[in-house]
This record gives C-alpha cells, structure tokens and sequence, in this order.
C-alpha cells in the first residue's frame, strides 16, 4: 500500500465543512425592497425638485395648474424614467457589489451573494438590479415568485446566480 505524501495530508486535514447557508424569507425581502424604494423615492423627489422648481414654480401660478403639470408630466416621462432607472440600478448594483447589502437589507439582516463564490461583482449586480427593474417595472412578479425553490430564487436571482441570505445574528457578550 502506497502512503500519501506529508502535503497532501495535511490538505485533507485543514478541510472546511460547507457553510449552510440560511435563506432570507419572503417577508423580509419584500419589505426591504419597500425601504429601499421609499428611500430611492425620496433621492429622486429631491433631484426633481431642485432640477424643476422654477418651472413647476412657474406652472403653480396658472390657473390651470393640474391641466399644466400633467402635459409637463408627459413631455417629461421619458427624462424621468430614464433618470430613476440609472439611480435605481446605480444604488443597488454599487451597495451589493460593496457590501452585498442595500439599507433595506441591513435594516433586515439580509444580504445578497453569488451562490459560488460569495461577494457578486459590479458587473452581475448590474444585471440584477436591471432584472429587478424591469420585471418588477413590467410584470410586478420579482419579489412573489420563485423560480427555484432548492436556493429559494427568484427570477432576477435565478438568471443572475444570486441568492438573498439571513445573516447571522451577533451575539452580544456576557456582561458581568
């Protein structure tokens, strides 16, 4: 019988058990997902407001005021849209590329990996926020529907390799 070598060993030895990885529930994603807009909401709101207050300034003094605003409104759609998806996917894509969590998330416990190698890269956390966007935008699905019950995944999850984990609680250290 043949021995293994000292190094090969010693590999053996120094090998980890696998992390079990807890899942984030439903509840807890819909409701940072709703923290995260109400705060995209408010940014947006503030840059609107300071970009267009001489003008709705201007069109609050007409008295057809609400006729006036949604003709602006309309010519504006497109601006508006355009300026809440680049924020939308900026905020996202850069806090889950950092530190895997958006303010929702960490007011949760939550966070957002790659389901092999941990951290996700700005590049895929793009992708998932685009996906969150547009399906969340056209179908209002993401956050309900799970497309892969093993990893509990959601769409824009499933074609991004992602998952939403529970992360460990901190204990707080005996006093005393």
């Amino acid at each position: 019988m043949k021995e293994m070598p000292q190094d090969l060993e010693e590999e053996i030895v120094e090998t980890k058990p696998p992390v079990v990885l807890n899942f984030a529930p439903v509840w807890k994603r819909i409701l940072a997902y709703i923290v995260d807009e109400l705060i995209l909401f408010l940014i947006l709101s503030f840059m609107f407001y300071l970009a267009y207050f001489n003008e709705i300034f201007y069109l609050y003094q007409q008295p057809n005021f609400d006729k006036l605003l949604y003709d602006f409104a309309l010519r504006n759609q497109l601006k508006f849209n355009t300026v809440g998806f680049v924020l939308q996917v900026a905020y996202y894509s850069l806090l889950w590329a950092g530190t895997g969590q958006t303010f929702g998330a960490k007011l949760f416990g939550i966070a957002v990996i790659h389901i092999e190698r941990g951290k996700i890269s700005v590049f895929q956390g793009i992708a998932r926020a685009a996906l969150l966007w547009s399906f969340g935008f056209i179908f209002f699905i993401p956050l309900l529907f799970v497309v892969n019950p093993v990893y509990k995944q959601r769409i824009h999850d499933f074609l991004t390799f992602s998952v939403v984990i529970e992360l460990p609680k901190k204990e707080k250290a005996d006093e005393g």
